[in-house]
């Protein structure tokens, strides 16, 4: 499933308080677009959310853990440091 960002959400995320780090801001975004999109849900009867609450987390792309993720999925599978 690909995912796209209402642009009405993103604009209303750009203004933000400029004291604000930029994790907290990709948080926000990411919590505010799951909880608004009507793209999360099961598309049942309910109209039940796929995703009740979501988990952000931060890492070094210079993380050895990426190069294990490399070993176990395949050679294919691109590290972030052999992305940017």
């Amino acid at each position: 499933m690909s995912v796209y960002i209402n642009e009405k959400i993103l604009k209303q995320e750009r203004i933000h308080d400029k004291k604000e780090t930029l994790s907290d801001w990709v948080i926000d975004l990411v919590e505010n677009f799951l909880t608004r999109s009507p793209l999360n849900n099961l598309q049942n009867e309910g109209g039940d959310p796929a995703w009740e609450e979501v988990l952000v987390g931060f890492a070094s792309g210079a993380d050895p853990l990426f190069q294990e993720f490399k070993e176990y999925i395949g050679p294919f599978h691109w590290t972030p440091l052999e992305i940017f």
